[in-house]
C-alpha cells in the first residue's frame, strides 16, 4: 500500500475545497483504518465552509462506505476486507451517563466525522471502531452511503414513535431514504401514508408498490388520523402540514429541521449504536434502491454544488476509490 493518499480539504473559510497528497494516517489502538470506497453527499458537509475558520483544515464527509485495511491492538471486532459503513458520529467519551445508556450522540463530549474528525472526501480515514457498523451485503457502495446521514435519523425517528404506540404514520417528505422507510415500515406491518410533493407523481406510485396505505402530496390529507408523522423533508412548512393530519395524541418527530423554526415537533438526534446495528439486520430484506449521481473525488466542489439542485431520489455520492 502507497504511503501517501488524495484528500479534499477545506483549509480556509469561503474557499473551494483543495485537492491534497496526504500520509496516510495510522491507527491509535481503538481505531480502524477504512479505505474509502464511496461517500454520500449531505448539506450539512456545507457547514464548515462559508463564514466559520473553526475546526478547518478539515476533510469533510459522513456518509461513508468503505473496506477495513488495518486495526489498532485494542481492536477484536473487525477484520482486513469487512466493509463497513460510517455516519455522523466519531467518537464518545464512553463513560458519561449518555454513553452508559447507549445513547452516545447525547454525550458532551461527541465528535462528528467531517466536523471535528476528518471525514469521507479522502482514499483512507481513521474510524473509532465503536462506531463503525459492518453494512448489509444487499446494498452495493454507492447505494448505501447516501442513506447514513437521512434513513439513520428517520429510523431513530420511526423507533421513538413507535415505542410510544404508534401504527398509524406518515411520511414526509420524498427521497431515497423515505422509499426505504416506507418499505421497512411495511414490512414490520404498520399502517404507512406518504405525503409527498404535490408533483411527484412517481414518488406517489413507488410508495403505494412498497406498501403505502395512502400516498399523495401537498396540500392532499391521509383518509385516516394519524399516531404519528415522521418528517424527512427539511421545510418547516411539512411539519405544519403534518401536525394537522395527527389524531389528538399524535406526535411529529423532526430528522432535518431546527425546532426554533418547526414548533411542535420533536427533534430528533442520531441513533445510538444499537439501533444502528438493528437498522441494518432489518435493511437486508429491503428491495428498492437508488441510482446515485456520482462523481469523483476531485470533483467533490461540483458535487456540493450541485446538491441544492438535485432531485429528492437521486442522491450524490462521491466514488472514491480509484479515482
Amino acid at each position: 500500500m502507497s504511503e501517501t493518499m488524495r484528500a479534499m480539504i477545506w483549509q480556509q473559510p469561503g474557499e473551494p475545497l483543495q485537492l491534497q497528497e496526504l500520509p496516510i494516517p495510522r491507527p491509535g489502538d481503538d481505531e480502524v483504518l477504512v479505505e474509502v470506497s464511496a461517500c454520500g453527499l449531505c448539506a450539512t458537509d456545507t457547514r464548515l465552509a462559508p463564514d466559520n475558520a473553526e475546526g478547518l483544515p478539515r476533510i469533510p464527509g459522513h456518509q461513508i462506505v468503505g473496506r477495513v485495511v488495518d486495526a489498532g491492538d485494542a481492536v477484536d471486532i473487525f477484520a482486513e476486507g469487512d466493509r463497513v459503513g460510517v455516519s455522523g458520529p466519531a467518537r464518545s467519551c464512553g463513560h458519561c451517563a449518555a454513553c452508559r445508556a447507549d445513547q452516545q450522540p447525547y454525550c458532551a463530549e461527541l465528535r462528528r466525522t467531517g466536523e471535528q474528525v476528518d471525514g469521507g472526501f479522502a482514499h483512507f480515514m481513521l474510524v473509532d471502531h465503536r462506531f463503525a457498523f459492518l453494512v448489509p451485503p444487499t446494498f452495493a457502495d454507492i447505494e448505501m452511503a447516501p442513506l447514513l446521514c437521512p434513513l439513520l435519523r428517520a429510523y431513530s425517528a420511526l423507533e421513538q414513535a413507535t415505542a410510544a404506540g404508534a401504527r398509524r404514520i406518515g411520511v414526509y417528505g420524498g427521497g431515497y431514504a423515505a422509499q426505504v422507510l416506507v418499505e421497512l415500515m411495511h414490512k414490520r406491518g404498520l399502517e404507512v401514508y406518504a405525503c409527498l410533493a404535490g408533483d411527484d407523481f412517481e414518488g406517489q406510485t413507488m410508495a403505494r408498490q412498497l406498501g403505502a396505505e395512502w400516498a399523495g402530496g401537498q396540500p392532499d390529507a391521509p383518509p385516516q388520523r394519524l399516531d404519528a408523522g415522521l418528517v424527512l423533508a427539511s421545510e418547516a412548512a411539512w411539519v405544519a402540514q403534518a401536525r394537522t393530519h395527527l389524531g389528538p395524541a399524535g406526535n411529529v418527530f423532526c430528522t432535518s429541521c431546527s425546532p426554533s423554526w418547526a414548533p411542535g415537533s420533536q427533534r430528533v438526534a442520531d441513533p445510538p449504536r444499537s439501533q444502528i446495528r438493528s437498522l441494518f439486520t432489518e435493511l437486508a430484506g429491503v428491495r428498492v434502491r437508488s441510482k446515485p449521481r456520482t462523481y469523483g473525488l476531485p470533483e467533490a466542489d461540483a458535487a456540493l454544488a450541485a446538491l441544492p439542485f438535485a432531485g429528492s431520489s437521486e442522491p450524490l455520492v462521491l466514488c472514491v476509490a480509484g479515482r
